[in-house]
């Protein structure tokens, strides 16, 4: 399994990729998104597509684009995308729990070598193993 962040996700999904042919695993690719962002807390505020089906629907497509030439790279390997509703860490956790391996990319830090909320939560909950995987 592999946690998706968007295109900084690549290297991450290369090494699962790759372990997945190595292995004759396959991946499941994740991505957890909220349907209000944080920064919208302003009174009157509406999301532009208040169809949650439809939005995860149009994320998974528009993932299923950026990730065709790392696909590409490794035709033999099943990797399926998935979008859910309810926030990164909660969609990766949910989905460790039936992966033998936890993939995630690791974002440079303003701070240093400090982890993030979400890979922190993931290191620290995961039932699967963790691979960090850092962005180029």
């Amino acid at each position: 399994m592999v946690g998706l962040a968007g295109d900084s996700s690549l290297a991450a999904v290369e090494f699962a990729l790759a372990e997945a042919a190595r292995s004759g695993g396959r991946v499941r690719a994740v991505h957890g998104w909220e349907m209000v962002p944080l920064l919208a807390a302003a009174p009157g505020w509406l999301p532009p597509n208040p169809d949650a089906d439809h939005q995860g629907e149009q994320i998974e497509a528009d993932l299923d684009r950026m990730l065709a030439p790392v696909r590409a790279a490794f035709p033999d390997v099943d990797l399926r995308v998935e979008a859910g509703l309810g926030g990164a860490t909660g969609a990766l956790l949910a989905a460790a729990e039936h992966a033998d391996l936890l993939v995630i990319g690791r974002h440079p830090h303003l701070f240093g070598h400090r982890l993030g909320p979400v890979v922190h939560a993931a290191v620290r909950h995961s039932t699967a193993p963790v691979v960090l995987v850092p962005h180029e």
